[in-house]
């Protein structure tokens, strides 16, 4: 019995990635007034871009305030609500931005079991999951990758999961990059990608209601929680097809609707950026260029002025 419990006190320890604690720690650390969780949309800069600054350095230029990045590459929206829910406990911290990307709204937003115990142990007091039904909940206990990095099937065609495409279409099209930037190598591909990372892409309705109880939780602190819909590039999914882009931009509104319902700042950019701002069109990616991420972090800095105001 007793090495029975070890084993189950060892399967249940909460290991963290290197990238985990990188961030754990800048948390802890900061002395920054403003934290930025979110996706590569913060930190991907193109190879043509002079400006490389992420939206969270020129967020600072912007308001002239420090800024504590707590962004990085396929960060889903569970990881980017909990270290919101973290930065709360940062005395320095005011305002917590988290970008959301339409790709991610229907993610389970149930962390995978390990994780979910780290996040627990550091704010017991932030229930920071939500499982919209009992699929979402074994998403999560399962570790399962979410739905946009599975393999898909699309017009009688397989496509392998992210990691496969990673090594495939990807790194072919970041190969084959050039100044300026064009769309793709393989616009069958790209159409297909930009189909299962917007198209198929569901509602997690547990989304709304976890956002909602991360505002509360950073209003009883003092906190201003900034919720920024990223943009998404309707110009080109309706390149693809019109009627792509009205059900994306649909999602978008409802989305921002339903937040806005809750009381809670939101910043709908989603279909505030034209197909020119937008790089690595390629990945399906709402990667920004300099003048792009500029205006983003313009935005977001108007939003934090606004809400300070008596």
């Amino acid at each position: 019995m007793v090495l029975l419990a070890v084993a189950l006190l060892l399967l249940a320890t909460p290991y963290p990635r290197s990238l985990d604690v990188r961030q754990l720690r800048k948390v802890h650390s900061t002395d920054a007034s403003i934290a930025v969780t979110g996706p590569s949309t913060i930190d991907a800069y193109s190879k043509c871009d002079n400006d490389r600054r992420t939206v969270a350095e020129m967020l600072a230029t912007a308001t002239g305030e420090k800024v504590v990045n707590l962004s990085s590459g396929g960060q889903g929206l569970s990881d980017g609500i909990n270290l919101a829910g973290l930065s709360g406990r940062t005395p320095s911290v005011t305002d917590v931005v988290l970008p959301i990307s339409f790709v991610s709204t229907d993610e389970s937003l149930f962390p995978p079991y390990r994780k979910l115990l780290m996040y627990r142990a550091l704010a017991p007091s932030f229930n920071g999951a939500a499982a919209a039904d009992i699929g979402d909940l074994w998403q999560g206990l399962s570790n399962q990758l979410p739905r946009h990095f599975q393999g898909f099937r699309f017009e009688n065609r397989e496509y392998g999961d992210y990691q496969t495409l990673t090594a495939t279409e990807l790194s072919r099209e970041r190969s084959l990059e050039t100044c300026p930037e064009g769309i793709s190598h393989n616009m069958a591909f790209t159409r297909a990608y930009y189909w299962q990372n917007y198209v198929a892409t569901g509602h997690n309705s547990a989304l709304v209601p976890l956002v909602a109880r991360l505002d509360a939780d950073l209003k009883a602190r003092g906190k201003r929680l900034h919720v920024v819909l990223l943009p998404a590039n309707v110009d080109l999914i309706g390149r693809f097809d019109a009627g792509w882009r009205a059900r994306v931009e649909a999602g978008e509104r409802r989305l921002a609707a339903d937040l806005s319902a809750q009381r809670i700042n939101t910043i709908d950019l989603s279909a505030k950026f034209r197909q020119a701002e937008f790089i690595q069109q390629w990945c399906a990616c709402p990667h920004l260029n300099a003048a792009g991420r500029q205006r983003l972090a313009a935005f977001i800095a108007d939003q934090i002025h606004a809400a300070r105001r008596p």
